[in-house]
């Protein structure tokens, strides 16, 4: 006969550890969701089809949907454009987002097609406050591992890309770097024009 303290000390145990399971259910969050992302990303750069030289536009175009939906554009505009966010116009805003997605994704996307053929290890991930990072490896045929390190925020039920880190350069900050510069010497407009001509560049 099981006695009433054994009882609750079996059930604080029992309590403790969907605690403990609740808890890596959460943290395992990020990383699943951007498995997910990351596997479709391959699954499109692996196809023969679309591996075909006359076929990168419609390559690239799938690999951008799933981009977009993975990533939190507004928020990486923001940060890249630091101080000077706040004195722009609401038009102006929605323009800079829309150039610095592309200016992003032609960025992060060539990076990505150079390991086509490597697989990915998906290693540390860290949670704060509505935040994350992922680490992932992605190991070359050379024996070597590239660290790439997804940076992300709770956006709803989802976790969003705000950042990634691509052999330890930081994509936003050596933007935000850039547009700085380009700024004090000139103009914001001047920045828009570059970014503009980039577009333009396809």
């Amino acid at each position: 006969m099981i006695g009433p303290k054994v009882r609750l000390c079996i059930a604080l145990l029992l309590a403790a550890a969907l605690l403990v399971l609740a808890a890596a259910a959460w943290a395992g969050e990020p990383t699943h969701q951007l498995k997910s992302a990351v596997d479709k990303v391959l699954a499109v750069l692996r196809n023969p089809e679309l591996r075909k030289k006359e076929n990168k536009e419609e390559r690239r175009k799938k690999i951008r949907e799933v981009v977009e939906s993975e990533f939190d554009f507004a928020a990486m505009a923001r940060s890249a454009l630091a101080a000077h966010w706040e004195k722009r116009s609401p038009a102006e805003r929605k323009e800079f987002v829309q150039l610095f997605s592309i200016l992003i994704e032609r960025t992060y996307i060539g990076k990505i097609e150079l390991y086509t053929d490597e697989t990915v290890r998906y290693a540390n991930e860290r949670l704060e406050n509505g935040f994350a990072t992922v680490d992932t490896f992605i190991a070359t045929k050379k024996g070597q591992e590239i660290l790439i390190r997804y940076s992300m925020l709770k956006s709803g039920n989802d976790w969003k890309v705000y950042d990634v880190t691509i052999e330890g350069n930081r994509l936003v900050k050596n933007y935000r770097d850039q547009f700085q510069s380009i700024i004090r010497r000139s103009s914001y407009e001047d920045l828009v024009k570059t970014l503009r001509a980039k577009r333009d560049e396809g």
